[in-house]
């Protein structure tokens, strides 16, 4: 039963490495189930007996750990980037917005942007625009 031991130290050691690598909390729920196999292999249960609490505690950590971020996702709220903040603002068009010649440029709070119309019409030099969205990195605009 010693060799198990060292195969469920294998486990663990194995589990924080490939959780330090990724950081994207794959491997971390084996860590605990690896450290049961350690304490059932130190009492000399059986290896079937180690390997289920092992597959059952990994399985129930991953099942726990979807349904608490699943549930706190839900309830957080969508933070306003600063382009968000831009969407309802005025502009004023400085090159001719052209969405067939892929031209168009506004000018924002003292910035150049690439623009687009929002239906497709084009928007002449010196006119006023709503910014209504951005996709990417143009802001896409509607006459006023």
């Amino acid at each position: 039963m010693e060799h198990m031991v060292w195969i469920w130290l294998a486990v663990t050691f194995l589990a924080v490495v490939c959780e330090i690598m990724t950081a994207e909390l794959v491997s971390i729920w084996f860590v605990p189930g690896a450290i049961a196999g350690i304490v059932l292999a130190v009492l000399e249960q059986p290896v079937w007996i180690q390997a289920i609490v092992f597959f059952a505690s990994s399985v129930v950590l991953v099942v726990l750990f979807q349904i608490l971020f699943r549930s706190k996702k839900k309830k957080g709220k969508k933070n306003a980037t600063n382009l968000d903040i831009i969407i309802g603002e005025k502009a004023v068009v400085a090159e001719t917005i052209n969405n067939i010649s892929f031209e168009g440029c506004v000018k924002i709070n003292g910035q150049y942007w690439s623009a687009r119309s929002e239906d497709d019409s084009v928007i002449n030099k010196d006119e006023i625009v709503e910014i209504v969205a951005v996709s990417g990195v143009k802001l896409i605009c509607k006459k006023i």
